[in-house]
């Protein structure tokens, strides 16, 4: 049998990291309407974004590197808890500001910002990214929000199911210690 060896690399002296002390990763959808911006970004706990490196330890020089992205879904737009998006793409060269990532799920186009944050655009495949109105809907509703947050809420998510696109800020790079 096989074994791999998963090592979480560094590039160019950093990982790839969701969370950098006091900051948050937010998810946004971007919405036409300016009265429903306050209520189209919600907190994303576990996004992940790094370079991994896959080495068969039978064979070294069999050695795979990309960029992988993680993170769950809101509920609030997709109905379902806990849906995983998993994105993955090429190392970008030293210099690129830039990383091009795709999976079944979509494609996420990540853009260096201020002091090594990253912003992706994600645009999902309606095909292979299951939302469910209603669920989304009832999460909305149980989510404690005022009735008036809550209609602006189901008209985020409206727009959402309707062009299935989103942007994931804050992803930061810090040093690697292990």
């Amino acid at each position: 049998m096989l074994k791999k060896l998963v090592v979480v690399a560094t590039f160019t002296g950093f990982s790839f990291s969701a969370f950098a002390q006091g900051e948050e990763i937010t998810y946004e959808v971007p919405v036409k309407d300016p009265a429903l911006q306050p209520f189209a970004t919600d907190v994303i706990t576990d996004a992940s974004l790094r370079k991994v490196i896959k080495v068969d330890p039978r064979r070294p020089e069999r050695r795979r590197e990309f960029i992988k992205l993680d993170y769950t879904m809101p509920t609030t737009l997709v109905g379902k808890e806990n849906l995983k998006v998993e994105m993955r793409g090429p190392i970008p060269t030293a210099g690129e500001a830039q990383m091009k990532l795709s999976s079944t799920q979509g494609t996420a186009t990540c853009n260096q910002q201020v002091a090594g944050t990253f912003d992706c655009r994600m645009e999902y495949d309606k095909l292979n990214l299951p939302i469910d109105a209603e669920l989304a809907a009832v999460a909305i509703e149980n989510s404690g929000l005022t009735p008036e947050a809550i209609a602006a809420k189901k008209a985020v998510q409206a727009s959402f199911s309707g062009e299935p696109i989103g942007i994931l800020h804050g992803l930061r790079l810090r040093q690697s210690g292990h």
